[in-house]
């Protein structure tokens, strides 16, 4: 699976960002192959919720802090955050030439 300089190998797991590889915690890694799978698609919190931990969580924190977890990580590999916010709606990759 790949989008721009984003990759994840799934049989093996492994990321790659602008050329580095990247290593990420197990439910990071399912946040991000499910939205490499659909990179222009917006995914609610609610499905992203329910994909990786099998049900919708008591708050917002939990996913919130594995989407800090992922986009920090892919930063200090020296990449820009790809995740894009859409406050109220969801979370979708950004365009890779944006």
């Amino acid at each position: 699976l790949a989008h721009g300089e984003l990759s994840l190998d799934p049989k093996t797991m492994a990321v790659r960002w602008s050329g580095v590889e990247v290593r990420l915690p197990p439910k990071c890694l399912a946040i991000l192959e499910l939205l490499l799978r659909e990179p222009t698609r917006v995914i609610s919190r609610d499905e992203i919720e329910r994909q990786v931990w099998g049900e919708p969580q008591e708050t917002s924190d939990t996913l919130r802090s594995h989407l800090h977890t992922l986009r920090r990580t892919l930063t200090a590999a020296g990449g820009s955050d790809p995740v894009e916010t859409l406050h109220g709606i969801g979370y979708r990759l950004r365009n890779p030439g944006a």
